[in-house]
């Protein structure tokens, strides 16, 4: 026989109203990706297209991109001269200070004067040894002459042995006085050539210090301070 089955109310109720809402949630879900995709591009193309204006307080200095330059003359003497003033534009090159070396010019000559005294000394001394040796070497060579002229006569037994010692004794005597000269000279001259070193350095101490008579600007810029006066 044909036979009904009814399904209980409430599962049969709830598996309606399952099947009726899905279709529903999904749409809203669609919705809502669409929705956060279209804000994400549009933040992107935002971010890419508008500045952002933004005040940010950052503790610090400001420093100029050009260092600033501490003059100071490399020599010890009065000021004689400034030709500048503060707040001035000056360029490379350009004259700022003018110093009185009236000293240095004086210790300039001074040791130009020892250099040119210690280099005719040397010369000097160099001719005299020279000369000297010279004179020696004819006393040696006569000397050599009369002691081989003597000792031939001393053994035929013209002359005595005495005269032929005498003349032996002063052929040794001239050859140890050479060697005395050339020993003294060598002494002498490396002396002089020490002081003459000496001189000339200080005299190049000197030259220098005169190139630094007249203080320049090593760069163009713009005063900013003077710390010296007229006569210090």
């Amino acid at each position: 026989a044909n036979s009904t089955v009814f399904l209980p109310p409430v599962l049969y109720n709830t598996s309606r109203c399952y099947h009726a809402l899905a279709p529903v949630r999904f749409k809203k879900l669609r919705i809502a990706v669409s929705g956060l995709l279209i804000l994400t591009v549009t933040s992107i193309v935002y971010a890419f297209t508008v500045e952002y204006k933004e005040t940010v307080f950052v503790p610090g200095t400001v420093v100029s991109k050009d260092l600033s330059l501490f003059l100071r003359s490399p020599i010890n003497a009065k000021v004689k001269a400034i030709l500048i003033s503060t707040n001035q534009s000056v360029k490379k090159g350009q004259l700022l200070v003018k110093f009185d070396c009236s000293q240095i010019q004086e210790r300039y000559k001074e040791h130009n004067s020892r250099v040119i005294f210690l280099s005719d000394s040397i010369e000097i001394t160099r001719n005299n040894f020279i000369n000297e040796t010279n004179a020696i070497n004819l006393k040696i060579d006569s000397f050599e002459n009369y002691v081989l002229i003597y000792k031939g006569l001393a053994e035929e037994g013209a002359v005595s042995d005495l005269l032929l010692k005498d003349y032996e004794l002063q052929l040794a005597q001239a050859l140890i006085q050479k060697e005395s000269l050339a020993s003294q000279f060598t002494e002498k001259n490396l002396a002089l050539n020490i002081q003459s070193q000496t001189a000339k350095r200080e005299r190049s101490l000197s030259k220098d210090e005169l190139k630094s008579c007249n203080l320049q600007s090593p760069s163009d810029g713009v005063i900013s301070d003077i710390s010296i006066r007229p006569e210090e």
